[in-house]
């Protein structure tokens, strides 16, 4: 070798080195010192690696429960995350009269080229969008939500009294199958069939999002994983990958769905699809909120109807009084074939047990990023944080706070909710609210989710006894963004 090139390449190779470690340095230190008076994590305060560790680990749901005890309730979580389960500042992030817009996390859940409702961070885009879907959403323009969910319930029963009876069954898989049947029932008037299919899994849906949870979760958390994979040049080669899975195929089928009803001359049935042309949606706008709507609709629910059967099962007492309420109201003719929503509101256990299950185990486990808004705020409680700062509620905390709910708050108790005085159950619900979401940005599905949990766990304990096979080990979960639990083998056996 030359003496002049070996020279060069002795001076050149150790000087872009010391180039690229002295940014990295320096943009871990700008990055740390930013929000260096917000508590965290060290980790978490120069690289989003703590948080990807988290994730692919699927610990976030219990390593961020606790962040508050150690913390407080702003925790840095990321170099320009931070969450908080303080319920002031997030009606002062969240409320109607809020200036913080969404921050690009949400950009992340955008399945295809085309934004929707949960993806778009234009807030006058998403009002727009929202204004004309959620009359759908609360089952008015002709809509007949009860009807649509409570015949997948129906279906429910009869496929378990079919296939079922007398053997275990993985129940988090047969939950997930009702919570996508009542979704594709409620939009486009048809389920799907997912409860009736031999394998229960029309087109590989399932399984394909399962696999990809975590990609998913990476791909809102870390803005470099989102800015790759929606670049010009790989957003192509995602969408031809997708199209492959069992996502892709269940997309496809939404855009035929839609695209006939756009090529009809009536709009057709009292469905949701029906309501979205009706108010004015274009057919691509109207392809988004379908594909959201099995995004959010069926993946978040089936978190709630899991975890609070699981609850109710391996908790004898309050087992044995929902029993007896249920069976009480049918004694006495005041319900229907399936309880309607109305009636289901008259039982006060059930009521107290449904909002028990939402506040053990909250739908999201974190996440919805608001960023603040330029020239940075002060929050409800002194601390300032920086324009553009991402913040976000940390829901399994926020639904663990003793001081809203008392010192048990690990222990599933629905008589939490009807044990106090008016004014604390009250302060209780309110506090529950927040997992919903505030104004407009409160979730478009939750009357949608309330009326499955009331029916499927009223129907289910009036028709059959439940039980769980392998206490020692009653399922497995994983949790990113929201909670994936499988093997949950449960017993079932007609109602004594």
């Amino acid at each position: 070798m030359d003496l002049t090139q070996f020279n060069t390449a002795a001076i050149v190779w150790p000087t872009v080195a010391a180039i690229a470690i002295s940014y990295i340095l320096l943009s871990s230190f700008l990055s740390w010192y930013r929000l260096r008076h917000i508590p965290g994590p060290f980790l978490a305060s120069i690289s989003s690696l703590w948080n990807v560790l988290n994730i692919v680990t699927g610990r976030t749901s219990p390593v961020l429960e606790k962040l508050p005890g150690r913390y407080g309730p702003l925790v840095r979580t990321g170099p320009n995350y931070v969450l908080t389960d303080d319920a002031e500042i997030l009606r002062h992030v969240n409320g109607v009269r809020s200036t913080y817009p969404r921050n690009g996390w949400y950009e992340g859940f955008k399945v295809d080229e085309h934004d929707h409702m949960g993806s778009h961070i234009d807030t006058s885009v998403h009002d727009a969008i929202k204004s004309k879907v959620i009359g759908g959403y609360n089952g008015k323009d002709g809509i007949d939500l009860e009807g649509a969910i409570g015949s997948q319930v129906k279906t429910l029963v009869s496929e378990i009294r079919r296939r079922h009876l007398g053997q275990p069954v993985d129940f988090s898989r047969l939950m997930r199958q009702m919570a996508l049947d009542a979704i594709t029932a409620v939009a486009f008037g048809e389920a799907l069939g997912f409860l009736t299919a031999e394998d229960g899994d029309v087109f590989g849906y399932v399984s394909a999002v399962d696999k990809m949870l975590t990609y998913l979760t990476l791909a809102s958390d870390l803005p470099i994983v989102r800015s790759f994979v929606r670049s010009r040049r790989m957003a192509p080669a995602v969408r031809c990958v997708l199209a492959y899975t069992g996502i892709g195929r269940m997309l496809n089928h939404t855009r035929r769905v839609v695209a006939e009803r756009y090529a009809a001359d009536d709009p057709g049935k009292g469905d949701m699809t029906a309501s979205f042309i009706r108010k004015g949606l274009t057919q691509i706008e109207c392809e988004g909120e379908s594909h959201l709507q099995l995004i959010a609709g069926a993946d978040t629910a089936v978190t709630v109807l899991r975890s609070t059967l699981l609850y109710i099962m391996t908790t004898p007492r309050v087992y044995t009084r929902l029993k007896a309420e249920i069976k009480a109201a049918v004694d006495a003719g005041e319900v229907v074939e399936v309880i309607t929503m109305a009636q289901a509101q008259r039982l006060p256990y059930l009521q107290a047990v449904v909002l028990e299950g939402f506040r053990m185990r909250p739908a999201v486990v974190y996440g919805h990023f608001k960023s603040v808004p330029a020239g940075g705020d002060t929050l409800p409680n002194g601390v300032r944080l920086p324009a553009g700062t991402a913040i976000a509620p940390n829901y399994i905390a926020l639904t663990r706070r003793a001081d809203v709910y008392g010192p048990d708050v690990d222990l599933f108790r629905p008589e939490r909710f009807l044990d106090v005085e008016p004014a604390k159950r009250h302060e209780m619900e309110r506090a529950m609210d927040l997992n919903f979401g505030l104004g407009r940005w409160q979730c478009a599905g939750r009357n949608i989710a309330l009326m499955e949990m009331n029916k499927v766990f009223f129907e289910l304990l009036r028709h059959f006894d439940l039980q769980i096979v392998y206490p020692g080990k009653a399922w497995d979960e994983f949790t990113g963004v929201v909670y994936s639990q499988h093997n949950m083998w449960v017993q079932i056996t007609e109602s004594s």
